[in-house]
């Protein structure tokens, strides 16, 4: 009995032994010297131009605006305007009741004529010594003061007629014909949009970093967000104590009249630009503080960490830590460690599409 049990466990060795030795050789694909083979995607870093960006909240102001006022008392008898209308500079936009005024013209007109005439007459006398000294003056006084009140009475009639004091657009209108219209009293607003002042706040910390031309995109919010392009024109006097922010100022061009004066923007500002390596950001890991990425050497993994630059559109800059011939993984990352073996598969669609944002820098919050 001892001796079949032997036979029998002495079957079941070799047998096993036998299926061990039959499996195949390439086996060995799917196994490593630390277990399962990871397959991963990679890439290569490349060189490209890279900017540093601030992200700041912006109002849009016109470059020139004003309300539109009459700087006399008078009733409206005709409006020459539409809303929203361009206007260039003259354009005639309101007349009031003119009849008083060209009465007050002519009288003027009238007295300055006989304040005239008096003095030719004085004139002529003072020669053979018929009229004083004094009556003299007097008349050159009126003289002057006939003058005078013409011009006042022109002012008075030209103030009748309401104009454009620059090139603009219209905004709504205020008042109707007929209406009485006081001095000061608003009858509509203007507003130079062709090109638009954007102000925005800077951190204190980055205004060794600012300079008048440094390039700008603004963006509106909303489903429909219009994105334009300008510059920086002038940097603030003065950083506000409260918020350690300087104010500054650039020019965008608004050809569309896109942008309005007040609008809420959104506006990255271009510190510096220059050359240097990216990597997409899916690559990168993070540990604590450290941010590090696998690259593949002898079909290993390898951790190699980094230190990163800016960001923008998926892509991550990457000062120190990589080359351009380095292998870098970009999935399969996770749960992988230094040694590790490695497939590496080809796949078009490796690399995820980037969500829309602006760039911001690493290591700080760079978005006001």
């Amino acid at each position: 009995m001892k001796q079949w049990l032997w036979s029998f466990i002495l079957l079941v060795i070799a047998l096993g032994a036998t299926a061990y030795l039959m499996q195949p050789a390439d086996s060995a694909d799917d196994e490593g010297p630390r277990g399962r083979v990871t397959h991963v995607n990679v890439v290569q870093p490349e060189r490209a131009q890279i900017q540093d960006r601030l992200r700041a909240v912006g109002t849009a102001r016109a470059r020139n605006s004003v309300d539109i006022v009459s700087e006399v008392d008078g009733r409206i008898v005709d409006i020459h305007f539409t809303e929203g209308q361009q206007v260039v500079q003259g354009d005639r936009l309101v007349s009031l009741d003119k009849r008083q005024a060209q009465a007050d013209m002519a009288v003027a007109e009238a007295r300055l004529k006989d304040a005239e005439a008096k003095f030719r007459r004085a004139e002529s006398l003072q020669k053979s010594n018929s009229i004083s000294a004094a009556e003299v003056d007097e008349l050159v006084a009126g003289l002057a003061v006939a003058r005078a009140s013409l011009e006042l009475a022109r002012s008075r009639l030209d103030n009748l007629e309401v104009v454009a004091p620059f090139d603009g657009v219209l905004g709504l209108k205020e008042v109707s014909v007929g209406a009485w219209l006081s001095a000061g009293q608003l009858i509509t607003t203007l507003d130079s949009i062709d090109q638009m002042l954007v102000r925005f706040q800077v951190p204190q910390r980055y205004i060794d970093q600012l300079q008048s031309g440094q390039a700008i995109d603004v963006a509106t919010s909303g489903a429909a967000s219009t994105r334009l392009s300008g510059e920086v024109t002038e940097l603030g006097s003065r950083v506000d104590p409260l918020s350690r922010t300087l104010t500054v100022q650039s020019q965008v061009s608004n050809p569309d009249a896109r942008l309005y004066p007040g609008q809420f923007l959104d506006v990255s500002l271009t510190l510096d630009t220059r050359t240097g390596l990216q990597i997409p950001e899916q690559a990168v890991m993070t540990r604590g503080r450290e941010n590090f990425v696998y690259v593949i050497a002898d079909g290993l993994a390898k951790r190699v960490p980094l230190e990163l630059g800016s960001r923008l559109a998926g892509r991550v800059e990457v000062v120190e830590g990589l080359t351009l011939e380095d292998r870098v993984v970009i999935n399969g990352q996770d749960g992988l460690s230094s040694g590790d073996p490695v497939k590496v598969l080809d796949d078009d669609d490796a690399l995820l599409e980037p969500a829309p944002s602006s760039q911001i820098r690493a290591g700080g919050d760079d978005q006001l």
